[in-house]
């Protein structure tokens, strides 16, 4: 997938559900870290090096500007959708307040 196949917008979906982009950045975020843990556990094995090439040939750049998208959004944006997505899960703060300590 290239930067260009299908718009990546951060756009807004119902209250709560993920966007393309949400989505895309939540898988490559937990392929990455299974792929860190593999690099300390056997950064030598043969499956460690085909995850890893897979995971840069097939997911990272759709997951970079994915990223870029969500890192051009106004900070006001990303603690309302923050708000949007934490509310119905009972997450602490999900009402829009900061969490205490």
């Amino acid at each position: 997938m290239t930067a260009s196949d299908d718009a990546l917008v951060l756009s807004y979906s119902a209250e709560g559900e993920l966007t393309a982009s949400e989505a895309i950045l939540l898988r490559s975020r937990r392929r990455a870290t299974r792929l860190a843990v593999a690099l300390v556990r056997a950064p030598f094995s043969a499956e460690t090096v085909t995850e890893l090439t897979a995971y840069v040939e097939q997911d990272a750049e759709a997951a970079q500007v994915a990223y870029q998208q969500l890192r051009d959004l106004p900070e006001s944006a990303l603690r309302r959708r923050i708000t949007e997505l934490t509310a119905d899960r009972g997450c602490p703060a999900g009402d829009g307040r900061e969490v205490q300590s």
